[in-house]
């Protein structure tokens, strides 16, 4: 740890914007994964008459959107 306040190393390189942009870039990853997956079981569940009813009983529900009713599919 510096005591000077300065972030870096000796070389007076500062490696947090680069670990930001990679941070970023991992996250966007993930949204973009949860989203396809989100997809593929509103597909499943469209697919099958009984379930898609149950889900849209669900999501009749007041306080339950989307990202809810696919996480919580009934049984």
């Amino acid at each position: 740890m510096r005591l000077d306040g300065n972030r870096g190393n000796s070389l007076g390189l500062d490696p947090l914007p680069e670990i930001e942009k990679i941070l970023k870039r991992f996250l966007k990853q993930g949204e973009q994964a949860l989203q396809k997956m989100d997809q593929e079981i509103l597909r499943m569940i469209k697919a099958d008459k009984a379930t898609k009813r149950k889900y849209d009983i669900v999501l009749s529900v007041p306080g339950f959107g989307k990202k809810n009713t696919l996480r919580c599919s009934p049984k």
